[in-house]
């Protein structure tokens, strides 16, 4: 079907469950850590995750090109009790969800000695710095090679250049974005990743991760 999303198209149906028009993975965090494993021994093309709940879902019902932004990512992962409830109903077996902190911090712990280089990207002013600071404490070994936070609003040709040669020379493998304004912030930054052309696993949409991390976040509605 010429509108299958690339999330449908990389696994079995049994493996997902459409809510209100997006598809979502129906998977757990040691699952979705394998994938991006998987991505960054195949030095392939960059990857993209999506960690949303019930509210990414709902939003995306307003806003068309976030709902485009969210379907054309290889995972979509349900961070959000209501989307696992969902998943239940479904036939998926779903212990928990895939929160933001949770996968970013598994993924950092168990990866910290393969050499795998991290780029933290977003949030507030001093936000991203924070956050690799936390995340190589917690991590000993972790390899930080940059982070930045980008001003709030949609870069300008130059910026946008800046900022991918930024991430090109820094080479990560693996990169942690965030943004206050989930749908504009994400629709501007995901191709930067992929242009600077050595990003091959991009979490996305994790502001409420860094921000948890960085130990100053608030619990969300679908947190409680």
């Amino acid at each position: 079907m010429a509108n299958r999303t690339r999330a449908a198209q990389m696994f079995r149906p049994e493996t997902y469950f459409r809510v209100l028009g997006v598809q979502v993975n129906a998977l757990q965090i040691p699952d979705v850590i394998t994938r991006m494993e998987e991505w960054i021994r195949g030095r392939g093309q960059c990857h993209s995750i999506a960690a949303t709940g019930m509210h990414g879902i709902v939003e995306a019902q307003q806003d068309t090109s976030f709902k485009e932004i969210l379907n054309a990512s290889d995972l979509i992962v349900p961070d959000g009790m209501p989307l696992i409830w969902l998943g239940r109903r479904r036939g998926h077996h779903l212990a928990r969800r895939v929160y933001g902190p949770d996968l970013l911090l598994a993924f950092c712990e168990k990866t910290k000695s393969r050499g795998y280089r991290h780029f933290f990207y977003g949030g507030e002013p001093g936000v991203a710095e924070r956050l690799a600071e936390s995340l190589t404490t917690r991590c000993p070994g972790l390899n930080a090679v940059g982070m930045y936070s980008p001003p709030f609003r949609p870069l300008s040709a130059n910026e946008d250049a800046e900022m991918v040669e930024m991430i090109g020379r820094a080479a990560p493998k693996a990169e942690a974005s965030a943004t206050l304004d989930e749908g504009t912030w994400i629709g501007m930054e995901l191709p930067i990743g992929a242009r600077a052309g050595t990003v091959v696993a991009t979490l996305f949409g994790v502001w409420g991760t860094i921000r948890r991390l960085c130990g100053d976040g608030e619990l969300g509605p679908e947190e409680v």
